[in-house]
């Protein structure tokens, strides 16, 4: 018998039904109507969006993009806003990822400037990574030994799911925090992604 023979870990790579996609949370908000004549509503056309992902991503500050919007050959445009407030408020209309959170710490003793805490959901990122479409068919969570041969004398390293880590991350015991979790060991190796250094083990609660 002659080509590659691969043994799946039991149990792994479980489904739970079909969920929604980037794609298709866009295109079932509130203005999914509106983009059916103008595919870059709520902005008027192509070059007006162009103009906009430029100043999204230019880094300037809203009085700047201001200064800028009250050129007068930029006030000449057909552009479908004229401040840097209408700007920021047309552009949260469209479909967001995680939304950044913060939060005040307190300290004991005072400091120059408060001490503010950035994050976001965990969750929501996991979410948000396995419905875009730029990983479609590119995220794999089936731990697997592919051998050369079916006598299994030389093991195929590919990807991370072939080596030997996927696979110890369920068959020994997880942190504390994941042990005694009844979740699926699909669930239970997204934790331990989430969880793992660069080196390859497992992080403990109460290490650094």
């Amino acid at each position: 018998m002659h080509g590659e023979v691969t043994d799946y870990f039991p149990g792994a790579a479980e489904t739970y039904g079909i969920g929604y996609t980037f794609l298709g949370l866009f295109n079932t908000d509130e203005n999914s109507v509106y983009r059916k004549t103008n595919l870059y509503y709520p902005f008027s056309c192509k070059e007006d969006w162009e103009i906009v992902l430029w100043l999204l991503r230019s880094g300037l500050s809203m009085g700047k993009i201001d200064t800028f919007l009250s050129l007068e050959m930029i006030k000449g445009l057909p552009l479908s806003f004229r401040s840097a407030k209408e700007l920021r408020g047309r552009a949260e209309m469209l479909p967001s990822g995680p939304r950044w959170m913060s939060q005040i710490i307190h300290t004991s003793h005072p400091t120059k400037s408060p001490i503010i805490l950035y994050w976001r959901d965990p969750l929501e990122c996991i979410s948000s990574i396995l419905n875009h479409p730029f990983f479609h068919n590119q995220l794999d969570f089936t731990p697997r030994k592919v051998y050369s041969t079916a006598k299994k004398l030389c093991r195929v390293y590919t990807e991370w799911m072939t080596g030997d880590n996927a696979q110890h991350a369920l068959e020994n015991p997880f942190p504390a925090f994941i042990k005694d979790s009844p979740g699926s060991v699909t669930e239970a190796l997204l934790a331990v992604l989430v969880q793992w250094d660069a080196a390859g083990k497992q992080f403990e609660p109460g290490k650094p």
